[in-house]
């Protein structure tokens, strides 16, 4: 009698009620208070569209706080994620692809000379043989999330990478050092300033260069061998394995010849 009567008596709040329960569904929400797509009880019933970013977020909350408590949470996860990315973002480590910043120029191989017209300074460096790093853009200093490719462990890719084999250098060098008091001579056999060191082409094999004196009183001459093919067992100074690595390379190119 009292249900019949609430009909009759209240036709209008009972109407709206009817309304909002039909429109519901089309409007996204769900009687537990979120949105449809976001549901854990809907979602568990395989009711509704697939679960969006936001719903997939909700389902893994262990307590659920409704449209409002998900809606803050979210909010925070969002400044959360933030502040993390902010964070690998002040972890810099030292760019392993120049030396402070500076790398040789790409366009005349560090020589400093424009080698499309075999003359004149390089037009791309101001004939310093030097270029900014196009890596860390001059600062010498990476962050992880600029370190290249898809590598997701914090490694540099350039590091990684497979290298080309050595080149030996079978013909000697001719050189006359102008008096300077010390040069650095190339290990690893892929400087661009051979036969002397560039700085950072070694760095891919872990290879460091070998100091060595060559003492005289001022005005003789002073003459020495150093090692051209970088297989020397007195380095820097040669031993004579190029003689042996020549030959072998010889032999070699005549079998693939044939």
């Amino acid at each position: 009698l009292l249900w019949r009567l609430s009909l009759f008596e209240m036709p209008g709040k009972l109407s709206v009620s009817i309304l909002l329960a039909a429109a519901a569904p089309a409007l996204g929400f769900a009687p537990g208070g979120l949105p449809l797509s976001s549901s854990p009880r809907l979602d568990a019933l395989r009711v509704g569209p697939r679960p969006s970013a936001a719903g997939a977020r909700a389902l893994s909350m262990k307590d659920e706080g409704g449209f409002f408590g998900n809606l803050i949470n979210n909010a925070l996860l969002k400044v959360v994620e933030v502040k993390e990315k902010e964070g690998t973002r002040k972890k810099l480590q030292k760019c392993v692809f120049c030396e402070n910043g500076v790398c040789p120029c790409d366009s005349c191989k560090g020589t400093g000379k424009d080698i499309a017209l075999g003359s004149g300074p390089c037009f791309v460096c101001d004939g310093k043989g030097k270029s900014t790093c196009s890596i860390c853009e001059g600062v010498g200093m990476v962050d992880r999330v600029r370190r290249g490719g898809t590598d997701t462990e914090g490694k540099y890719v350039g590091s990684d990478k497979a290298m080309d084999p050595l080149t030996p250098q079978f013909a000697p060098y001719v050189l006359t050092l102008d008096g300077e008091e010390k040069y650095v001579w190339c290990q690893c056999g892929v400087s661009v300033k051979q036969p002397f060191c560039d700085g950072v082409s070694h760095r891919a094999y872990g290879l460091k260069p070998v100091p060595f004196k060559a003492e005289g009183e001022k005005g003789t001459k002073v003459e020495a061998q150093l090692c051209g093919c970088k297989y020397s067992n007195t380095k820097p100074y040669c031993d004579g394995t190029h003689v042996a690595l020549k030959a072998q390379d010889d032999e070699a190119k005549k079998r693939n010849v044939k």
